[in-house]
Formats: C-alpha cells, sequence, structure tokens
C-alpha cells in the first residue's frame, strides 16, 4: 500500500507511482491521499495493473482512495486495469470541496476477460464535479459510475462503461447534483454486448 496524508495542509503530487501485481495472480497495490485539512492536486502518472495470468489467476487493478477538506484536482492519466479475467480498479473520492478532471486527466480502469468487470467511481462531493474521460469496459461486464454532488456534475467527455464481449453486461451510471450537464460531444455509454 501507498499512503500520503497531511493532517494540516495540502498534498501536491507531480511525481510517478507504480502500484502493479507481481507475477500472474498479483493484486496491485492500493493507494491513498488524505488531507483533511486542505486540498489534493495530482498531476504524477500512476500506475496499478494486476497480474494477467490465466483463468481466475490474475489480480485486480488498484484501488485509489483521496479524501480532502479542500479541492481535489486530478490532471493527468491514471491507469488501475484489472488482469485477464479480474476487476478494473476502483477510484472513491470524498471532499468538502469540489472534484474536477482538467483537460488531459483520465481514468483507465478496464478488464481484458469475458469473467472480470471494468472497475468503478464513486465520488461525493460537498461542491461541483467536472469529470472528462474514464474506461470501465471490459468482455464481461462493464463498470459503475456513481457522483454525486452538493452544487453541479457536468460531464465534459466520455465515461464508457460497456461490456464489451458477446455476453457481456452493461455497466451503471448515475449522476445526481444540484444540477447535471452532460455536455455536447460528451458521451455515456452502458451498453450489453448481448441483446
Amino acid at each position: 500500500p501507498i499512503f500520503f496524508s497531511s493532517t494540516g495542509g495540502n498534498i501536491i503530487f507531480n511525481g510517478e507511482i507504480e502500484a502493479s501485481g507481481g507475477g500472474p495472480d498479483g493484486e496491485a497495490g492500493s493507494i491513498d491521499f488524505s488531507a483533511p485539512a486542505g486540498l489534493v492536486d495530482i498531476s504524477g502518472i500512476m500506475n496499478g495493473k494486476g497480474g494477467a495470468g490465466a483463468d481466475e489467476n490474475c489480480g485486480d487493478g488498484s484501488p485509489l482512495t483521496i479524501e480532502s477538506g479542500g479541492d481535489i484536482d486530478l490532471r493527468s492519466e491514471l491507469r488501475f486495469q484489472g488482469g485477464t479475467q479480474c476487476f478494473g480498479g476502483e477510484v472513491d473520492i470524498t471532499t468538502s470541496g469540489s472534484v474536477t478532471m482538467h483537460p488531459g486527466s483520465s481514468l483507465y480502469l478496464r478488464a481484458g476477460g469475458s469473467y472480470g468487470s471494468g472497475g468503478g467511481i464513486s465520488i461525493a462531493a460537498t461542491g461541483n464535479s467536472i469529470i472528462r474521460d474514464a474506461d470501465l469496459t471490459s468482455p464481461g461486464g462493464g463498470g459503475f459510475v456513481e457522483i454525486f454532488s452538493g452544487g453541479s456534475t457536468e460531464i465534459l467527455g466520455e465515461l464508457d462503461a460497456e461490456g464489451t464481449g458477446r455476453d457481456g453486461l452493461g455497466g451503471m451510471v448515475l449522476l445526481s447534483g444540484c444540477s447535471v450537464n452532460v455536455a455536447a460531444g460528451a458521451e455515456i455509454d452502458t451498453r450489453a454486448g448481448f441483446v
């Protein structure tokens, strides 16, 4: 596990984290940020891919948890891919401020096999949420997105939770806020692979 904590200030991360699982069935490591009295600003790269062994001998992608008393800004690509038949990583964000995915940021939480599924995104923000691209696809089943904002929730990119396999199950997207805006050109995809 990788843990960042600031009890009285901000967390600014612009380095690189490699938390991928070792071996065919290695689980990717967890990553946690906690700044109860400050903001969290992430511009660095993170990789947390689960092991890609055959059948069920694989690993899930990294779970990422961010808790903040202020705003949370995501500015980079975060990749938490699941192993062959396992599950994409999960991103859990809680803040008393707002969440902003800036241009160029993305969440890659997909999985590759027909028995696993894409990962999940859970956001609870007292302020606003601005979300861009997230890939939660899998041949087995799409992942889930749950966003609860005290202010506005805006989707400015693609939320892809498609079950891409022939028998794949579609994912789930739940958006809530005082106002919800899916911008022109933005896309939400929860299609299933079967009819």
